[in-house]
C-alpha cells in the first residue's frame, strides 16, 4: 500500500502479481510506462481512491505515454510532466488540481472535465475533432485557461468565477455558457 502523504514513483517498472495494490487517500503514484496506469499496475486487485482527497496520478515518462483504461474517469489530481506529451485513454473528470508541468495532455477526442484549479508550467492542451472541454463546478473561483492546440469540438462553462483565455481557443461544435459569463 501507497500511505497517505506517501510517494511511488514507478518509472517503467511493473507491479504485477496475483495480491492487492492500494493507492491510499492523498498519495500520490508516478507513472512512468508508455502505457500508462496499465503498464506499471498489472496486479490483480488495484484499489486505487482515485478521487480520494489529495490523491495524485503523476505522468512521468521519458516516452510518449497514454493514461491507461484503467486510470478511473475521476481522479483528485492529475499532473503531466512528460515533455513528449500524455494522451487520455478515456474521458476524465479532475476534481481538484489538473497540472501541465511540461509536455502536452492530447484529449484523443475525449472529454476534460476540470472541476478545481488548472496550473500551467511548460505543459499545454491539444484538442481536436471531437474532443471536449468542461469548466465545471459552480462554485469554484475563476480559472485561467490556456488556447487548445487543435481547438475543440465542444467547450462548456459552468463556473460562477468565470475564466480568463490566455491564448487563442477554436470552437468547431457547440459553445455552452452556463455560468461564469
Amino acid at each position: 500500500a501507497v500511505a497517505t502523504g506517501a510517494t511511488l514513483n514507478c518509472g517503467t517498472q511493473v507491479i504485477s502479481g496475483a495480491g492487492t495494490f492500494t493507492l491510499n487517500n492523498g498519495a500520490t503514484l508516478g507513472i512512468g510506462h508508455v502505457n500508462g496506469i496499465n503498464g506499471n499496475l498489472t496486479i490483480a486487485t488495484q484499489t486505487l481512491n482515485a478521487n480520494g482527497a489529495g490523491t495524485t496520478f503523476v505522468y512521468n515518462g521519458a516516452a510518449g505515454q497514454v493514461t491507461g483504461s484503467n486510470l478511473q474517469a475521476a481522479v483528485n489530481n492529475i499532473t503531466v510532466n512528460n515533455p513528449l506529451g500524455v494522451t487520455l485513454s478515456q474521458s476524465l473528470s479532475v476534481t481538484n488540481l489538473t497540472s501541465l508541468t511540461s509536455g502536452a495532455m492530447v484529449l484523443n477526442g475525449n472529454t476534460l472535465t476540470l472541476n478545481g484549479l488548472l496550473s500551467i508550467g511548460s505543459g499545454s492542451l491539444t484538442g481536436g475533432g471531437t474532443s471536449a472541454i468542461i469548466i465545471g463546478n459552480p462554485a469554484a473561483g475563476a480559472i485561467s485557461f490556456p488556447g487548445v492546440l487543435n481547438g475543440v469540438r465542444n467547450f462548456t462553462l459552468n463556473r460562477t468565477g468565470g475564466l480568463t483565455l490566455t491564448g487563442s481557443n477554436v470552437i468547431n461544435g457547440t459553445l455552452t455558457l452556463t455560468t461564469g459569463v
